[in-house]
Order: structure tokens, then sequence, then C-alpha cells
């Protein structure tokens, strides 16, 4: 939509579907004009309405994307949440080690001497920001397979009803925990 006069603010959305582009259903057609293995490019303009004389025009960058099959794109993907599945399954070893770490270590109220009372201390401490670094780890996880359940949305892998359960089976619970 145009920028509406005296407006200081303009957001807009683009959708572009590049399927609308190709008038052959199979995507390696010599005819479409978009195919596997090549790049596309594509820049937005817009208006602003800059006054008495011509309105300026401004331009976004270059996006560029590397075009691919179907069945690549969703192999790509499900490497990507392998990668996911294998950094959480190693973030939850590392807790698993941790909570044996503070079962093993003193508890500071009943140790017998002043130096073992700090040692035990420090030791807690190091354990909880080892713990928050999990957090993290667990956030940065959680933050790149929703990235990935977007993208099988965003390419109509999957259908956004069926995303929107998975979400809640995958990337909620990974919040809650990186919280907790």
């Amino acid at each position: 939509p145009p920028l509406e006069r005296s407006a200081l603010r303009h957001e807009s959305e683009a959708n572009v579907d590049l399927t609308t582009w190709n008038k052959v259903a199979d995507e390696n057609s010599p005819s479409n004009p978009i195919r596997p293995g090549m790049l596309f490019s594509m820049r937005f303009s817009a208006l602003d309405n800059f006054g008495p004389g011509d309105p300026h025009e401004g331009m976004g960058e270059v996006m560029t994307f590397r075009v691919v099959t179907r069945d690549m794109l969703v192999e790509e993907l499900r490497r990507r949440q392998v990668e996911q599945r294998v950094e959480l399954q190693r973030i939850a070893d590392d807790e698993q080690t941790a909570t044996y770490e503070v079962a093993e270590t003193l508890n500071p109220s009943k140790a017998t001497s002043e130096a073992d009372t700090r040692k035990a201390a420090a030791l807690l401490k190091a354990l909880s920001r080892r713990q928050q670094a999990l957090g993290s780890q667990v956030r940065s996880v959680g933050e790149a397979y929703q990235r990935i359940l977007w993208e099988y949305e965003n390419n109509r892998l999957i259908e956004a009803n069926k995303v929107r359960q998975i979400e809640s089976l995958i990337t909620v619970p990974l919040e809650v925990l990186a919280k907790d």
C-alpha cells in the first residue's frame, strides 16, 4: 500500500511466490524461467511521499537465493534438524554430568573447615554458571529449530497447523527448559 501523507513510518509485508512464474508443474522443465540449480536475485524498491518535487525511490539490498528441488530442500532441512537433535543430546549429557557433580559436592553448610566451605561454595558457583550457559545453549537450539520449522512452513512442505503442533511439542518446551 502507498505511504500515507505526513506519515513518518511505514511498514509493509511482501510475499513472493516463485511458483507463479513457472507455468509448467515439472520444476525441471526447460520452459520454466526458474529452475533448480539457478540463482534467483530479488530487490525491493519503495517510493516516498517527499514533496513538492518527485518522490524519492529507495532500494533494498539484493537478496540472492539458490533454487533447489523440493527433495533437496527437505533433505537439507532434515540434516539441520538432526544437527539440532545431536546438539541437544550433547547439552543433555553435559547437564547429566553437572547433576552428578552437584550430588558429589560437599554441602557448604556441612563442611568441617573454612577451607572446605569456600571450596564447596566456589564449586557450586561454577556449576551454577555452567547451568546458565547450558540454558543459553538450549535456547539457541530451540531458536534454530524454530527457524527450520518456519522454513518448512514458508516453502509449503508442512502445513501451518502441523507446524504449530510441532512447535508445541518441541520449541515451546525447549524455551521453558532454557528458562529453568
